[in-house]
C-alpha cells in the first residue's frame, strides 16, 4: 500500500527551504534533519545518508537523492501553483456564493 502525504502551504514552504540543504548533505554523506515548529512534519536523512525520509504525523515516505533532486528542480512550479490557488480562492468562494443565491 502506498502512502500519500498531503502538505499544507506552510509545510510546502518548509520543504522548499529544506530541499537544497538535504540534497547537499546527502551528496556529502552527512546527516541532516529538518522539522517544522509543530514537530509533526520533517525531512531527514537515514542512517547511511543514502536516502531520506519525509514524514507527516505517523506516516512517511522514503526518497532517494535522485528523487530529492527532481523535487528540487521542479518545486518552484509547485509553489507557484499553490500560491495562485491561494490567491484565487476568495474569488471562487465569491463566485460560488453569488451563483447559488
Amino acid at each position: 500500500m502506498s502512502t500519500i502525504l498531503i502538505l499544507d502551504d506552510h509545510k510546502v514552504n518548509k520543504m522548499a527551504e529544506c530541499l537544497p540543504k538535504i540534497c547537499e548533505s546527502m551528496c556529502d554523506l552527512k546527516q541532516y534533519r529538518c522539522k517544522d515548529g509543530e514537530g509533526n512534519f520533517g525531512l531527514n536523512t537515514t542512517g547511511s545518508c543514502r536516502s531520506a525520509r519525509l514524514y507527516l504525523d505517523k506516516q512517511y515516505i522514503c526518497l532517494s537523492l535522485v528523487d530529492l533532486q527532481y523535487l528540487l528542480r521542479m518545486f518552484h512550479v509547485i509553489q507557484n501553483q499553490l500560491n495562485a490557488y491561494i490567491l484565487s480562492l476568495p474569488n471562487v468562494v465569491a463566485y460560488r456564493t453569488t451563483a447559488y443565491t
